[in-house]
């Protein structure tokens, strides 16, 4: 199963460790996962668009997508989404 973590850029040397950005985070994307697509991108910006304004802490689910990355990057430009 793969891992993908959100990494603190002071913290990461691009040199050595493999990072992926999406949607404004860098994931370290552990072997065999498959790198984010563009157009899980536009679904995370649209998903984004449908949360807004809509409730204070809106219910986000990201069932076995993947890396999480799109979990990631809503919670990333929503600190109140669950």
């Amino acid at each position: 199963m793969g891992v993908a973590l959100v990494m603190d850029k002071a913290h990461v040397d691009r040199n050595e460790t493999p990072l992926h950005r999406f949607m404004g985070v860098d994931l370290e994307l552990a072997p065999g996962v498959l790198v984010p697509r563009e157009e899980t991108e536009l679904l995370g910006r649209t998903s984004l668009g449908l949360i807004e304004g809509r409730a204070e802490s809106p219910l986000v689910i990201d069932m076995c997508c993947g890396s999480g990355n799109l979990a990631l990057a809503i919670a990333t430009h929503r600190p109140a989404a669950r």
